[in-house]
């Protein structure tokens, strides 16, 4: 009996629930996850087309003309490198092929007496649009083989040395110079030029100090070939400024 009566009970229990009870509410945050579902999935969806449509293909294609490039350089650089250095060979040997032509022009002025090589000098300097002042010093010309007017009005005091091509311009003859080349001839220029392949130390080191122009046997070569003297002054002065000369 008493069973009964429970039972009846949980009927009318569940009776009146199904009548008119309300159900459990759903919270907000359970709402807003389950739109958030809902939205993901079909943006998740359109950015995975995306990927694959152009992202992934524009990745192949940048890959695609890498890999291009690399390989035509790797084919072509050989060539290229190869044609450099034939061109680089080619000006090496035209070089050479010049400068012995300027050294075999030096030849006639190696036979030439030290009077023969002063009116030389002098002949370049005219070539040049020097104005000649004097020229072939002898034994009182203080020092003083060629004097000659620049262009430009300033004085050029010349001392000329022909020795031979392997001799050397000594310390001591260049102190003699220095000592007239501007005391005695009042020079703007003072210019120094042998057939000697070189100056020694000493007269290197003076000439720097005191302002000596230095065309030794290779710088005479260019002059002797056409090469202006002031195109020659000014690659003494940028030699020097190197610590050349």
């Amino acid at each position: 009996m008493a069973q009964q009566v429970r039972t009846g009970k949980t009927s009318q229990v569940g009776a009146s629930s199904r009548r008119g009870v309300p159900a459990p509410a759903v919270s907000a945050t359970e709402q807003s996850s389950g739109v958030r579902g809902a939205v993901a999935l079909p943006v998740g969806s359109l950015l995975c087309a995306l990927v694959l449509t152009i992202v992934l293909p524009s990745l192949l294609l940048w890959w695609w003309l890498i890999s291009g490039l690399i390989i035509a350089w790797a084919v072509l650089s050989g060539p290229i490198k190869r044609g450099r250095r034939e061109a680089a060979g080619e000006r090496e040997r035209r070089a050479g092929i010049a400068e012995a032509e300027r050294h075999r022009q030096l030849a006639s002025l190696d036979v030439m007496t030290g009077t023969e090589f002063e009116n030389h000098v002098a002949n370049l300097c005219l070539r040049d649009g020097l104005e000649i002042v004097q020229s072939g010093g002898g034994a009182g010309d203080l020092g003083a083989d060629v004097i000659a007017n620049l262009p430009d009005g300033r004085r050029v005091v010349i001392q000329c040395k022909r020795y031979r091509a392997s001799g050397s311009v000594s310390g001591p003859e260049m102190q003699q110079f220095l000592g007239t080349v501007r005391a005695e001839h009042g020079a703007d220029v003072a210019l120094f030029v042998t057939t000697a392949r070189r100056f020694t130390q000493q007269a290197t080191d003076l000439a720097g100090r005191h302002r000596v122009y230095l065309i030794q046997r290779d710088r005479l070569a260019f002059w002797n070939n056409g090469t202006p003297l002031p195109s020659l002054l000014s690659s003494w002065e940028h030699d020097r400024t190197r610590g050349g000369y």
